[in-house]
């Protein structure tokens, strides 16, 4: 890797630090260090490139206060220099209202049917909670993706990509809705609090904590299997419950009760945790790199019968090669892009 390769990678992870920060609002001690940061160009390039790809207009908005307005250096003449000054600051602040007009503009062409409303989304191993207009809140996991629409009549919600918790509020006057995947829920008139997880294009997993939510029948529902019949499935629609859970697909659900240590585990990431019961080591290992950019690939094929139980915090890669090596006698090895080639030990 070059020089000037490594000077851009180290700017867009400081930029994406940056951009958490923003996301979970500065401290005042943050301010004038970024201010600072900003004042370098490939930073500018870095933060801006990555505020359009992974955030949404209103944090390039709070970016843009923060940008420096003296970066042009000042003419011989003072009164030149006035005049240079205030015309370089209306030619950023123009670019950076287009910039965010454009956004938006993009934003409005690939929304849900909902309509138009606000757009939130964190980026790989951030989290943030939103607080709407109507008195709810909703906790955004790693990599969440979310439309946001509350109305004088009703209250949806379209989970795009990942995982959030909503904790609703009392209003029979509005029903509030969410879409994701390929199905629709709808809490009940007394509000509930729960957790929704994307888990492909179709299906998705609820875990209810309070209240219930019914999932709604899909107009394009297909039949069930006999195997899917067997396995308790049941198809069209299904009320969930406190403490009840299910997977569900286009057109099937698959309910259950769930106990305290289920629940737990479940919600781990709201407190920055990942909890595994006896899972497939595969399976485990695409729960970690849901919170970090590092991949894990399973150089033998007998890594696969592998089972683990453990917890830790998300994105702690360290606690994760230290369970390999100690626990599952896995060596581990890094290659050219970070990524760990992962092997059964040869010691004994």
């Amino acid at each position: 890797m070059t020089l000037r390769e490594e000077r851009k990678l180290r700017a867009a992870e400081e930029a994406e630090a940056w951009l958490e920060r923003l996301e979970r609002t500065l401290r005042p001690d943050e301010v004038a260090p970024l201010r600072e940061w900003l004042k370098v160009r490939p930073h500018r390039d870095a933060i801006i490139a990555r505020c359009n790809l992974w955030h949404g207009p209103e944090i390039l908005a709070v970016l843009a206060t923060l940008f420096p307005v003296d970066m042009a250096p000042p003419p011989p003449n003072r009164w030149l220099g006035q005049v240079a000054l205030t015309a370089f600051s209306a030619v950023v602040w123009l670019g950076v209202i287009v910039t965010i007009v454009v956004l938006w503009t993009r934003e409005d062409a690939s929304r849900t049917p909902f309509g138009a409303g606000d757009s939130y989304r964190t980026a790989v191993h951030g989290q943030r909670v939103l607080r709407l207009s109507d008195g709810s809140s909703v906790m955004l996991n790693t990599a969440t993706y979310v439309l946001a629409n509350i109305g004088t009549r009703s209250r949806e919600v379209t989970l795009v990509d990942g995982e959030a918790t909503f904790d609703v509020t009392k209003d029979p006057a509005r029903p509030f809705q969410v879409r994701a995947g390929s199905r629709q829920f709808e809490c009940g008139p007394d509000g509930g609090r729960f957790n929704i997880r994307r888990l492909s294009d179709t299906d998705v997993e609820i875990t209810l904590v309070r209240g219930s939510i019914k999932a709604l029948v899909n107009a394009d529902a297909a039949a069930l299997t006999p195997a899917q019949v067997r396995s308790r499935f049941s198809a069209g629609a299904h009320t969930f419950h406190a403490s009840e859970g299910g997977l569900l697909g286009p057109g099937w659900v698959l309910p259950g009760k769930l106990d305290k240590e289920s629940m737990e585990r479940r919600l781990a990431w709201q407190r920055g945790r990942i909890i595994l019961v006896d899972e497939m080591l595969e399976d485990a290992l695409k729960e970690v790199e849901r919170y970090t950019t590092t991949r894990f690939v399973l150089v033998d094929d007998g890594l696969r019968r592998l089972r683990v139980s453990a917890e830790f915090r998300t994105g702690d890669i360290d606690a994760v090669l230290r369970l390999l090596r100690d626990t599952l006698h896995v060596e581990s090895r890094a290659d050219e892009n970070g990524d760990f080639l992962l092997s059964l030990s040869t010691q004994p």
